[in-house]
């Protein structure tokens, strides 16, 4: 079982790059999901881990799979058992 701050890690860590990829800024994601500027910025800073409903939403705006953004990110993966 993954413990939280690990989750909190991955989750941030995902974001961050698909956010980069995507050429959008935190701002823009709270207003495609609806949700608070300070409920993204401190999921993106890795200091909270959001509700299921907040991973949703962002799994939603961002078009990808919520395994995304709660999965081991691709470069950490060579470390894991």
């Amino acid at each position: 079982m993954i413990s939280d701050d690990q989750l909190r890690q991955n989750i941030a860590a995902n974001l961050r790059r698909l956010l980069e990829s995507r050429g959008l800024t935190r701002s823009a994601l709270a207003r495609l999901t609806g949700d608070s500027l300070m409920t993204i910025s401190v999921t993106v800073a890795g200091k909270h881990v959001p509700g299921t409903g907040v991973i949703a939403r962002i799994a939603e705006a961002l078009d990808v799979s919520v395994d995304r953004i709660v999965s081991t990110p691709p470069d950490q993966l060579s470390g894991v058992s």
